[in-house]
């Protein structure tokens, strides 16, 4: 459980830095957050959620979530975190 508290709070800490001195983007009124709501990161993800095809309880084939696989980075392309099965990050 600490290791859990330690990676949540350097999370945070990470978060919170990136998010300095951000701007509110412009989105469509659909996707507006509440008044009041800051950015606290930027980030561009690229990655992957992977499937298997398993033998369901009535014995057909089906596409079953087995795990993301993800990079999120900065603006200058660098690595924030990677995003994979878990709950790891």
């Amino acid at each position: 459980m600490s290791k859990f508290l330690q990676t949540a709070g350097a999370i945070w800490l990470l978060i919170a830095w990136q998010g300095a001195g951000r701007t509110r983007p412009e989105v469509p009124k659909s996707l507006e957050p509440p008044a009041g709501e800051e950015v606290v990161l930027e980030a561009h993800a690229k990655g992957v959620q992977i499937y298997a095809c398993q033998l369901g309880a009535d014995q057909k084939s089906a596409w079953v979530f087995k795990a993301p696989e993800a990079e999120l980075t900065d603006a200058a392309g660098k690595t924030i975190i990677h995003h994979s099965a878990g709950p790891t990050w």
